[in-house]
């Protein structure tokens, strides 16, 4: 942890909404229980160097199972396991939210994510007004126009940033995207900066 992080014991009470206004986050141990709080930025289990190469990532992926439920409302029951994710890179980036605060922004994003996909049949949706606001099923065609920049959809600086860097890529081949290394590039952190 952090050596400026200020860490408390957590007594059960408050939401992931709390913590975050208070730009706290809630620490987990590697069974996913909760033990404490920090002051720091949010929680990323940390995977081995050896689970990054050979494309397991299970911290990141049971981190992808949580912030599912939290902003989809996705059950965790939906996944059998961390194994249901399938790893392909890492992303570097930031951005301001000039969508929000204008062209000199105060607030953005700057954080490394990892991309996992998961091919799972009957996902129930349940989203969160506070994180999500609004979904679709699309078609690939359909996900391109809504793209364009000119249409008014918002879309968050790092889908954005998939969705033109590498997505085509992926969905041009997704059932080896899937289901094989092919697409897995565990070695590179893409670093994609946009001042």
């Amino acid at each position: 942890m952090n050596g400026s992080a200020q860490q408390h014991t957590w007594d059960g009470s408050g939401t992931q909404e709390e913590f975050m206004k208070r730009d706290e986050c809630i620490l987990v141990d590697e069974g996913d229980e909760i033990v404490g709080h920090s002051t720091t930025s949010w929680p990323t289990e940390v995977d081995t160097k050896e689970d990054v190469c050979n494309g397991s990532a299970p911290g990141a992926a049971r981190a992808a199972i949580r912030k599912l439920e939290h902003e989809l409302g996705i059950s965790p029951e939906t996944f059998s396991s961390p194994e249901d994710f399938k790893f392909l890179t890492r992303l570097h980036y930031c951005a301001r939210d000039e969508k929000t605060w204008g062209p000199d922004a105060p607030w953005g994003e700057h954080e490394m994510d990892y991309i996992l996909f998961a091919k799972v049949p009957n996902v129930v949706l349940n989203p969160n007004a506070d994180e999500v606001q609004a979904t679709a099923y699309v078609t690939r065609a359909e996900m391109k126009e809504m793209m364009e920049p000119n249409n008014g959809l918002l879309w968050s600086p790092w889908f954005r940033i998939i969705a033109e860097t590498f997505l085509e890529e992926w969905w041009d081949d997704l059932e080896a995207t899937l289901t094989t290394n092919k697409h897995v590039d565990a070695k590179t952190i893409h670093s994609i900066l946009k001042e």
